[in-house]
């Protein structure tokens, strides 16, 4: 699995990665690729898409970079912080370039890892097309298990993918 290092998305790193990508890479210290406007496209469709950004900033989104390369490889992030029945849903995004190396596992594993450490997550949630894809397959690789169809209210039919946090 690719080696990846996380860079919080909060309210002021994502308006300045939809604003102004190039300043935000110079801040972060990491390379820009040409597909940065995929980024950027999914950068301002989760500003437009969800609640303002406050409080605690780990249950919202991160930058992902890979860790040998330096370069920016995509984005993850919690959909919310956690529920009341202790569950947050995941959601990744890689660049398409960059798609089939291993990113996508990596950024999954990482949100998970975060979500169990924090002692506030006992269940993990991720929707995917209702469809075999390479979504299902990193889900698979991360020890999520098909739980059935679902409705989601953006998405519409979806699966509904799981992992519960391991008993110690």
């Amino acid at each position: 699995m690719k080696t990846i290092r996380l860079t919080n998305l909060d309210r002021d790193n994502l308006d300045l990665m939809i604003q102004d990508p190039r300043l935000f890479c110079a801040q972060h210290d990491v390379l820009i690729g040409e597909g940065v406007s995929h980024l950027v496209d999914v950068a301002a469709h989760i500003r437009a898409s969800t609640r303002v950004i406050e409080g605690d900033s780990r249950w919202f989104g991160y930058c992902s970079i890979d860790a040998a390369k330096n370069n920016l490889i995509g984005i993850c992030l919690f959909k919310g912080p956690p529920t009341s029945d202790r569950s947050v849903e995941i959601a990744y995004f890689t660049l398409p370039e960059l798609e089939g190396q291993g990113y996508g596992t990596a950024m999954a594993s990482e949100l998970i890892r975060i979500a169990f450490a924090s002692n506030e997550v006992d269940l993990i949630v991720a929707h995917t097309l209702p469809l075999t894809n390479a979504s299902t397959r990193i889900l698979q690789k991360v020890g999520m298990d098909f739980a059935g169809e679902a409705t989601d209210p953006q998405d519409g039919r979806v699966w509904r993918w799981v992992l519960h946090k391991p008993k110690i």
